[in-house]
């Protein structure tokens, strides 16, 4: 491929060509198989909780990390007056509701917010894109995403933000 299109690989740093045009696409294609190859846990999931109060510190801060900025990456419980079911049929309802076009942003913003434990749940597991848009039609709208986002972050975006 370098050879065919060497005006597309060459690696130019400061007008001089270095490299033989094909080395920073062999790194990107071994990153990207590592990332693909990484798993779909975080890996906060994979560290030990430990007795002293220094290694505690160490890994509160590692957990930071790994959670990319997140505050609430991985909720711990449902919300109070939560069960599996009541999950359930409010997704069920959302996803009636996408159907019929509803756009009561307030309703949608509560109910994203009460289902957020198992939005995250099934995004974290690994669920294919295509079945979160099924599963969670609100996660791709506008409405839905800047909740999402907002239970994710702890940081309100606007509108203007996301266009």
């Amino acid at each position: 491929m370098a050879t065919a299109y060497p005006g597309a690989f060459k690696d130019v740093i400061e007008g001089e060509v270095v490299g033989s045009g094909y080395d920073s696409v062999i790194k990107q294609l071994i990153n990207r198989v590592d990332n693909v190859r990484r798993g779909t846990t975080s890996l906060s999931l994979k560290r030990r909780a430990a007795g002293n109060s220094e290694e505690e510190d160490t890994l509160r801060r590692k957990k930071r990390l790994d959670s990319y900025g997140c505050k609430n990456w991985q909720p711990v419980q449902l919300p109070a007056n939560e069960t599996p079911d009541t999950q359930k049929h409010v997704q069920e309802e959302m996803k009636k509701m996408n159907r019929e076009r509803c756009q009561d942003t307030n309703t949608v913003e509560n109910m994203m917010r009460a289902t957020f434990f198992t939005q995250r749940k099934d995004i974290i597991n690994g669920v294919d894109t295509s079945d979160l848009m099924h599963e969670w039609p609100y996660l791709f709208e506008t409405a839905g995403m800047m909740t999402h986002f907002k239970e994710l972050t702890g940081i309100d975006i606007d509108d203007k933000a996301i266009a």
